[in-house]
């Protein structure tokens, strides 16, 4: 396909608009928002290329879900990036396709709370997040790679995980991952935040969903390219959790960073 940096832009915008879109969706809304978000991507064929990379499930999609519905089960979506990418994916597909209430059904398996609201947010922070973030950093990737000039014409193909990129009629050649700088003040933030989640400060769901939230929060920070949708919504992940007075401070400091950080 032939990409410029201006069309990667436009996809990324798009894509953080689907994602976010899906990320706050009311319970009673939720299936329309994620078959918005399976169209995009499938549509869209930078990125559609990349989750086909990634392989496919070996499971009986239909006899997998009603086992993990049946028995009260949770997916195992595998061990690395690319397992994660194509199992979850294939599982929102399956449930999108064939017009299963992913809120009120799949996600309670993620969730013990009484509240819609709250078992999708939890599914949101399990489940969706992390194949949102494996694109997002997928396509960032790609955009830090390609340079500033909106003019020039790239050719882009996947293989076995692999991005080539070539300009105008130039060879293919592999693109290795341009990785950011640490944040000492962040890492130290984190750490404490980690160190006070026990099973007294907060809720075994909650633990879960903060851990989530803090590992996308700082994957984005020490990106080369972070992005505020992510980071922000990570943030507000973040304000919805309930503990200890010492760990709603060491949240709340981390918030006020980030705030700065993205500002």
């Amino acid at each position: 396909m032939e990409l410029t940096t201006k069309d990667i832009r436009k996809i990324l915008i798009d894509f953080n608009t689907v994602s976010n879109r899906l990320i706050q969706a009311d319970h009673l809304d939720y299936d329309i928002a994620l078959k918005r978000f399976i169209k995009f991507c499938t549509d869209t064929e930078l990125i559609y290329g990349y989750i086909v990379d990634c392989g496919y499930t070996e499971e009986d999609l239909s006899e997998l879900l009603k086992k993990v519905l049946e028995e009260h089960l949770i997916f195992s979506f595998g061990e690395t990036d690319e397992e994660e990418v194509a199992n979850i994916f294939s599982v929102l597909k399956y449930a999108s396709d064939n017009d299963i209430d992913v809120s009120h059904k799949i996600a309670r398996l993620y969730s013990s709370s009484s509240t819609y609201q709250e078992i999708v947010k939890h599914f949101n922070s399990r489940v969706v997040l992390i194949l949102i973030n494996h694109i997002e950093r997928y396509l960032t990737k790609i955009g830090v790679d390609l340079g500033l000039d909106d003019k020039t014409v790239y050719n882009i193909s996947v293989k076995n995980g692999q991005v080539n990129i070539a300009t105008d009629n130039s060879n293919l050649n592999a693109v290795n991952q341009i990785t950011g700088t640490d944040s000492e003040q962040l890492n130290m933030l984190v750490s404490q935040i980690q160190n006070l989640i026990t099973p007294e400060t907060v809720s075994d769901e909650d633990a879960e969903t903060l851990n989530n939230a803090i590992e996308t929060i700082q994957c984005e920070l020490t990106s080369s390219q972070p992005k505020k949708s992510i980071i922000k919504t990570g943030l507000n992940v973040l304000k919805t959790i309930k503990g200890t007075a010492e760990l709603g401070a060491a949240i709340a400091a981390l918030i006020e960073f980030c705030v700065n950080f993205i500002h």
